[in-house]
């Protein structure tokens, strides 16, 4: 088997696994910047409260209008986009764990085509170079960390790898006791089927 013929057959498991993947992930960055803006509204409306009150400023009772129109009309709204961001922080762990373990399963396809077609990773060409490290021991590195991290004892390939990683990005630094696979797959820009075609055909 080739790897046009092995992403032929592997396209509609990949590209429905990237989809949900950065669907999900897109979907609580969203929520949590509206929350922050509306949080950064409040914030700058009390402290102009704050201001007036300590300056002896609200001779007219403008301070008081303030106070209340900020926790009636942007700090409510701060309160219910809250509610529902308590709502996306209660599941937040599962969705991770749900999205590490979703791009685990990416990676693991994406090595088990490497696997089929070279073997061994020493008769793997290394691909392109992702912060100091070769495509190649990312994709099976990266795959062996995501299986292999509640372990809690990394086996020296992935110490190597992701310690470079982390050189570069202090997120990878947590590999022994975190999945990392949608850091990985977010370090490798895999969030098309295109790009992810791309890479493993230009390893081959």
């Amino acid at each position: 088997m080739d790897m046009p013929t092995y992403l032929a057959e592997v396209q509609h498991a990949a590209s429905s696994l990237i989809a949900l993947i950065w669907a999900e992930h897109d979907a609580v960055e969203h929520a949590t910047d509206q929350l922050d803006k509306l949080t950064a509204a409040a914030n700058r409306d009390y402290d102009r409260v704050d201001f007036m009150v300590r300056n002896d400023l609200d001779d007219d009772g403008i301070g008081t209008f303030l106070h209340w129109e900020t926790y009636f009309g942007v700090d409510k709204e701060r309160y219910h986009a809250a509610e529902d961001v308590s709502g996306l922080e209660e599941v937040r762990d599962a969705r991770r764990q749900s999205r590490a373990a979703m791009s685990g399963a990416l990676l693991q396809i994406a090595k088990q085509g490497l696997s089929q077609i070279h073997g061994k990773p020493a008769t793997i060409p290394p691909g392109r170079t992702v912060m100091s490290v070769d495509l190649k021991t990312i994709i099976w590195e990266g795959r062996n960390q995501s299986l292999h991290w509640e372990e809690g004892n990394p086996r020296p390939a992935i110490v190597t790898c992701f310690g470079s990683l982390a050189a570069a990005d202090s997120v990878f630094g947590g590999y022994a006791t975190t999945n990392l696979a949608f850091e990985t797959i977010k370090a490798l820009e895999w969030r098309n089927w295109e790009t992810y075609e791309a890479d493993l055909l230009s390893i081959g």
